[in-house]
């Protein structure tokens, strides 16, 4: 019985190292290698989410030390943020973190696209161009699959881009938009 007892004791050595980083590495390569966008947010969360409890619990060492559950408290939080029935890492980040990121003017977050990243607007009934089969070049974006490429991954091709392609077909006197995409 003694044996069962001292591990059962330490058995927290081995899970939270398991919870915290294993299992989370794992399901991060997965989410990374799919092409839903929805794992790779959660999984970005979770890193995020972990990072600052890490650093929170490096500056507050000392009073954390006199919490005699504190291990297995952190431990049991960090199961609901991994948990995948749980999605507590989502959870948090668009609760709290992209609250507090709007609220104090993060330049990534809340209306400041990056460059790279445009939004898609229709235009009203009246300003909309003519239905060509150019019409996927009005779009702010578009996405391009590349040959040899994995399934999921696509290159992003810029406004500027599409309009010298538009342009070097007008010279070349390519007649263009049959079969093209």
């Amino acid at each position: 019985m003694g044996h069962l007892w001292t591990f059962f004791t330490h058995l927290h050595s081995l899970a939270g190292p398991t919870i915290m980083l294993l299992y989370p590495l794992y399901a991060s390569i997965r989410a990374i290698e799919s092409p839903s966008k929805l794992d790779d947010e959660q999984w970005l969360a979770y890193w995020i989410l972990y990072s600052f409890l890490t650093l929170v619990e490096m500056v507050a060492e000392p009073v954390l030390y006199w919490i005699p559950i504190w291990y297995q408290m952190k431990v049991a939080l960090v199961a609901w943020l991994v948990l995948p029935q749980f999605r507590g890492a989502s959870f948090i980040y668009e609760r709290f973190v992209r609250e507090q990121l709007r609220k104090y003017g993060c330049a990534a977050v809340g209306g400041h696209p990056s460059p790279k990243v445009k939004k898609v607007v229709a235009a009203p009934h009246h300003h909309r161009r003519r239905r060509t089969s150019f019409s996927h070049i009005y779009r702010s974006s578009m996405t391009l699959p590349i040959a040899g490429r994995a399934r999921g991954q696509q290159l992003i091709v810029s406004r500027s881009q599409r309009r010298r392609r538009r342009e070097v077909k007008k010279v070349a006197g390519g007649k263009g938009g049959q079969g093209e995409r």
